[in-house]
């Protein structure tokens, strides 16, 4: 039987982070820095679409790394 959608984030420690300024400017020096998406993703323990949107701007696009 499959997990449910919020037991596999909650088994994989995703989505229970709250980010602030510091945390989306280490995050965008990583990426600048070359880091691979998922590497940041699982460091960070977030989901590897929240760090695309980061990398993006859609989300913290007013934040410089």
């Amino acid at each position: 039987m499959s997990e449910g959608f919020f037991a596999e984030k909650r088994r994989l420690g995703l989505g229970y982070r709250r980010l602030d300024e510091h945390r989306v400017r280490v995050i965008k020096r990583e990426l600048a820095d070359g880091k691979p998406v998922r590497e940041v993703a699982l460091s960070h323990r977030m989901s590897e679409r929240a760090i695309y949107e980061i990398r993006s701007g859609v989300r913290w696009g007013q934040v410089d790394a």
